[in-house]
């Protein structure tokens, strides 16, 4: 019997601010040259950062289409970057992109998007990545994100594919974001009167590998020292998957810090703070 399929997932948010930009993309690229995650999912992906960061993850075996990277898009806020062949990284797996696509919020005012890739995973198992950055907003004006939480799902539980992995920034600032959030996400569905049968709930990597709080909070405003000012301290960044023959199950669950100082405190590499979920395909 084949050996499961091993799957990494690193989703990002690299903070579209100018300051100490240069410094905190080259420490990314340490952290990618450390970790090699199978998938690599950003967000605030600016053109300044990709100057520095495209050519080192093309380097290292990465690829991803143009859709993913043009700078000539709008929607550039994001991006999916696949390691689809280094020959210094053994590994089981291999990994083929299929196709990809975006989808544009019709609601958004920021050139808000999902960015989407289907791969075939062993030759076997298609696998669809997205990735996004919801809506910037909160409080009396949410509802314009929350919508987009809908029109994610609607999009992401239609998709004709053996399994779904969402890695994103949902923007999840208060109680009635995570309220709206873990009830068009993760309420199981029914599907009585649903033809697509791929149509159900997803799942949260952070509760599937056990809900460790010292691997919960992505915007962290006591330890990262970029929010010191900041009034929330929340889980922003959520990574969810989906498979209705259970083949694709959640291993691990980590939050990527940063690199620790001599002292104790931290070299920061964005005001977020990164999610590293790892998965297996059983055959």
């Amino acid at each position: 019997m084949p050996l499961p399929a091993e799957i990494s997932v690193l989703s990002f948010n690299l903070w579209n601010h100018y300051v100490d930009c240069e410094s905190r993309c080259k420490l990314f690229i340490i952290l990618i040259k450390l970790l090699m995650p199978t998938i690599i999912c950003l967000q605030e992906f600016t053109l300044t950062a990709s100057v520095i960061i495209h050519p080192v993850l093309l380097s290292l075996g990465y690829v991803a289409s143009e859709k993913m990277t043009n700078s000539k898009l709008k929607h550039f806020d994001t991006a999916i970057y696949v390691l689809a062949g280094n020959p210094g990284v053994a590994t089981s797996t291999t990994v083929k992109i299929i196709s990809d696509d975006i989808y544009v919020f019709d609601n958004t005012k920021m050139q808000r998007c999902i960015k989407m890739i289907k791969l075939l995973i062993n030759n076997m198992y298609t696998l669809t990545v997205a990735t996004s950055h919801f809506e910037s907003v909160f409080s009396k004006i949410a509802e314009i994100k929350h919508v987009q939480y809908g029109q994610a799902y609607d999009l992401l539980t239609r998709i004709i594919s053996n399994g779904v992995i969402f890695a994103a920034d949902f923007n999840i600032g208060n109680e009635e974001d995570e309220k709206v959030f873990q009830n068009i996400f993760l309420k199981k569905k029914d599907n009585t009167n649903d033809n697509n049968t791929n149509r159900a709930h997803m799942q949260d990597t952070w509760i599937a590998a056990g809900s460790d709080t010292h691997h919960e909070i992505t915007y962290n405003r006591y330890s990262n020292p970029y929010n010191s000012e900041s009034k929330y301290h929340s889980r922003l960044d959520r990574i969810l998957f989906m498979d209705t023959s259970k083949k694709l199950q959640c291993t691990s669950h980590l939050v990527i810090a940063g690199f620790q100082k001599p002292d104790g405190t931290k070299y920061a590499i964005s005001d977020h703070y990164g999610i590293l979920s790892k998965f297996q395909v059983l055959s």
